[in-house]
């Protein structure tokens, strides 16, 4: 469990990653193993794309004062992020990944 200072750090760096990143891609990964996530996280992160695991409720809570908070509502479940500043780079790793691997969504 998060200490209250923890959740407060979270809340502030999705907060700056949600309003400093021109692409904002979220991604439902329910069935995906530790080695495929690990494999997906390396290849965004060649091309200069952060790769999150989200806390649904406190992600909520910082996009609620963001230019995303109409996505809120898409985060339920198994939940991540990828954030960047090319919008298709981010789109076509995960489209091609999501083809191999049909637990990302």
């Amino acid at each position: 469990m998060m200490s209250k200072e923890a959740k407060k750090i979270y809340v502030e760096e999705m907060k700056k990653n949600f309003t400093s990143n021109e692409s904002v891609m979220i991604a439902q990964y329910q069935g995906l193993n530790v080695n495929e996530l690990d494999a997906l996280r390396k290849e965004l992160r060649e091309k200069g794309i952060l790769f999150k695991i989200t806390k649904n409720r406190i992600t909520k809570i910082a996009l609620e004062k963001t230019k995303c908070k109409d996505l809120s509502n898409l985060f339920t479940g198994p939940t991540a992020v990828a954030f960047g500043e090319d919008a298709i780079m981010s789109a076509r790793i995960l489209s091609k990944f999501a083809k191999d691997n049909e637990n990302l969504k």
